[in-house]
């Protein structure tokens, strides 16, 4: 739904983002750490998805862009 929402470039990063946190998830179980530890595997879970969020968020309280209002 987000994706919807959301105007481009914003809307292709969150497919990105999402695409490498289960990309980490995948790795993580299947027990692939890549030398980063498993606290390190969990940061590359989670981290994705709080960037994203934090972007969209923003996104969210901007100000439509349109022609200036005269008041």
């Amino acid at each position: 739904m987000a994706y919807r929402v959301s105007k481009p470039p914003l809307s292709y990063i969150g497919v990105i983002m999402g695409i490498l946190s289960f990309l980490a998830l995948a790795l993580f179980a299947s027990r692939t750490l890549l030398g980063i530890g498993v606290g390190g595997m969990e940061r590359m879970i989670v981290l994705p998805v709080i960037g994203w969020a934090l972007a969209f968020g923003g996104s969210l309280m901007a100000p439509e862009s349109g022609p200036p209002s005269t008041s």
